[in-house]
């Protein structure tokens, strides 16, 4: 079982689960159902049946807590078609990160080298941090005009003008735009 194909982080509670069950004990290797919970113990109250009707992922909820950094699990137990439950219970963790980013500063100096300064390019230095999965991406604006979202750098060339920027955490939260100065 795997939530979301893998990944490490995700911004929403809504996923979705990913199941195989290949030689799970099963001697037709049909399964015909599945037990998913957000609880180990599989409390009734937190605990969902779902009929498989085809090998497509299935939606599910992950419990929200609030901020903390505490990775989400998901438990699942699989049912043989015209058997009993399987006793093996699988399952997978996933950190939901529902926090936006911060950008602490975001400053243009002077563009170009040394050798060679030009007067339509600009040095943009941004701080900016995020304290679960990390500032993975950027994304500048001159005017009206967006740039393309780029890895997170500390420093990066712009055109000259009102720039702003804006910086994406692994999860996919996007910070506010914050204009350089």
């Amino acid at each position: 079982m795997s939530i979301n194909d893998g990944e490490d982080f995700v911004n929403t509670p809504t996923v979705r689960l990913f199941l195989g069950w290949e030689d799970l004990g099963d001697p037709e290797g049909m399964i015909d159902r599945v037990r998913v919970s957000n609880d180990g113990g599989f409390a009734p109250s937190k605990t969902q049946e779902i009929t498989l009707k085809n090998a497509d992922s299935i939606p599910w909820k992950l419990v929200k807590l609030g901020n903390e950094r505490i990775p989400r699990q998901v438990y699942v137990k699989f049912h043989a078609a015209g058997g009993s439950w399987l006793k093996q219970t699988y399952s997978d963790d996933i950190v939901l990160d529902t926090v936006k980013p911060t950008i602490q500063s975001a400053n243009l100096t002077a563009g170009g080298s040394t050798t060679t300064v030009s007067a339509t390019r600009a040095v943009l230095k941004v701080r900016a941090r995020d304290n679960r999965s990390g500032v993975k991406a950027m994304q500048t604006r001159v005017g009206p005009k967006k740039s393309r979202v780029m890895n997170f750098r500390k420093r990066v060339q712009v055109q000259q003008g009102a720039v702003r920027v804006r910086v994406r955490d692994g999860a996919g939260n996007w910070s506010r735009w914050r204009q350089a100065g």
